[in-house]
């Protein structure tokens, strides 16, 4: 797990996670694939309930322990001082030597405490501990303190002290040895220079005088614990620095930053990868690194048009493309005529190639379309900004707020679709990464048919977004989206329960009579 610095206040602090089998399409359900209001007509929105817990928790370290949410690093740091002052009540030991052994004995308070009653001595020599108390001690007469480490002598009694063992130094030695402990990050290792009793954390903040150094000091600690304890977690997203507190009972391996909207797993600490394991993950991630396979296909945004050969770029994330140039409709995967284009998610091997050539063809065919799909992820968070921003619009120019409501009702089942898009486009970015590696071919050939249909929904819920949509299509966008949640659930829970699961009903029937299904432009 990668560490960051930084530990300001979250403006968002809320993290809801879901369980792996309904993680993306749960979040944006329609009810029975209509669009949910309430008696006075406003729509339901998830956002009122995060509201409120947000109010509860902002700031408050009595938030609610067993739902994840975000931290600050000092929340952790006070936290885990909490924990330590528990092992020093239990054990009679000073605070920094219990949060030392905590650190030491890998958080495990169980196994701390059976095993410092059991036996104390040892405890204390293996993590080289003692149990006397830290408490500056001031030299009394000026003409007797000289420091032994810089041989000043007179120093100035406010600034000569020990930790009650005699072993007395000037302010600035102290500081000096103090800062390189903490520069080095050896935060659990702060003894005095002569002898093995710690150095507290307030008697530290007495020494240095420094509130950025005591500051880092915390953050090295909180650093520490992010890196070593499973239940938190940095944000992996680049331009995101908060920290998540998951309960370790927590069921989900999936987490969402409500700062930034990133989902990611907990287990490996990347973007959320489902239906592909972790392990699956990083058999694709060397398997992308490979010098011998990279070398041999170089990435492009442009393809020529099957039919006239004009080069066209790719600006939205829907595969259905059609040339300015011919007006010839073709998909972006496998460049086939759409008007009588079929799933082209499965992949068929050439038998009349060498071994060496079927195994190049097959990668480069899952990676062509994992590629193409995070392409077209990209492009529609631009899409979901640009809803987001539309939405702002409406609300500042409504001219009553009676109109207000309307309009805004009337465009935030847009933002809905979008968040539907994006799961939904994250998700097959990676059924392909789970399909290259399924072996069975029963299991293969069920499941590219779901990951298909699928993948049919959302090309046309991005087509109908990046239309610039208005209210005369606001049942379509929303039938859609419920047709496209409903078989990314199915997915999901195929691919975590097996292939025996899917709904076959569901898959040849719709959702609905109103449902528009894709395919059907």
């Amino acid at each position: 797990m990668s560490t960051k610095s930084g530990s300001g206040s979250p403006r968002r602090p809320i993290l809801s996670r879901q369980s792996s089998t309904q993680s993306d399409a749960s979040d944006y359900s329609y009810g029975s694939y209509e669009y949910d209001e309430d008696e006075d007509g406003d729509d339901l929105d998830q956002e009122d309930d995060l509201g409120a817990i947000k109010e509860g928790s902002e700031g408050d370290d009595s938030f609610d322990m067993g739902s994840p949410h975000i931290v600050t690093s000092d929340t952790i740091y006070d936290r885990f001082v909490n924990e330590a002052q528990d092992i020093q009540s239990m054990c009679s030991l000073p605070l920094m030597a219990s949060m030392s052994l905590l650190h030491d004995l890998k958080y495990a308070k169980n196994v701390l405490v059976t095993s410092y009653l059991e036996d104390p001595e040892k405890v204390l020599k293996e993590h080289r501990l003692v149990t006397q108390d830290c408490g500056l001690v001031f030299g009394e007469n000026e003409a007797e303190n000289m420091c032994f480490v810089c041989g000043e002598e007179n120093v100035k009694t406010q600034d000569f002290f020990h930790l009650g063992c005699e072993h007395a130094f000037c302010r600035e030695c102290w500081t000096t040895y103090l800062r390189g402990k903490i520069e080095e990050k050896e935060v659990f290792a702060l003894r005095c220079m002569q002898c093995n009793i710690s150095v507290s954390p307030s008697a530290l903040e007495s020494i240095i005088q420094d509130t950025p150094l005591f500051q880092k000091f915390k953050d090295f600690v909180s650093s520490t614990l992010i890196a070593d304890r499973a239940e938190y977690a940095w944000c992996p997203r680049a331009d995101c620095c908060q920290i998540s507190y998951i309960p370790p009972n927590y069921a989900s391996n999936d987490a969402i930053c409500q700062q930034c909207d990133f989902k990611f797993c907990t287990l490996c600490n990347e973007e959320c990868h489902a239906p592909a394991v972790c392990t699956t993950l990083k058999l694709w991630e060397k398997k992308s690194n490979d010098d011998g396979m990279t070398s041999k296909w170089l990435v492009s945004n442009t393809k020529d048009c099957p039919k006239c050969i004009t080069p066209i770029e790719k600006n939205g994330g829907c595969n259905h493309m059609t040339c300015r140039k011919c007006r010839h409709e073709f998909c972006w995967l496998c460049s086939g005529d759409w008007r009588n284009h079929n799933a082209c998610n499965s992949h068929q091997a050439n038998a009349n190639v060498s071994e060496e050539r079927a195994v190049l063809e097959k990668y480069l065919f899952y990676w062509n379309r994992f590629n193409s799909h995070l392409q077209s992820q990209k492009l529609e968070d631009k899409l979901t900004k640009s809803i987001q921003e539309k939405m702002a619009r409406m609300e500042m120019s409504a001219p009553s707020l009676s109109s207000e409501i309307v309009e805004i009702r009337d465009v935030q089942y847009m933002a809905k679709a979008c968040k539907v898009l994006i799961s939904c486009r994250r998700t097959l970015k990676w059924t392909y990464v789970h399909a290259f590696y399924i072996e069975d071919p029963g299991e293969k050939e069920l499941f590219e048919f779901v990951q298909g249909e699928l993948e049919a929904n959302t090309e046309h819920l991005s087509k109908l977004l990046e239309a610039n949509p208005d209210y005369d299509i606001r049942e379509e966008i929303m039938n859609q989206s419920a047709a496209a949640a409903k078989r990314l659930e199915q997915l999901l829970q195929a691919a975590d329960e097996g292939m025996s699961t899917v709904d076959h009903s569901f898959l040849k029937g719709g959702v609905g009579n109103n449902t528009v299904f894709a395919g059907t432009h």
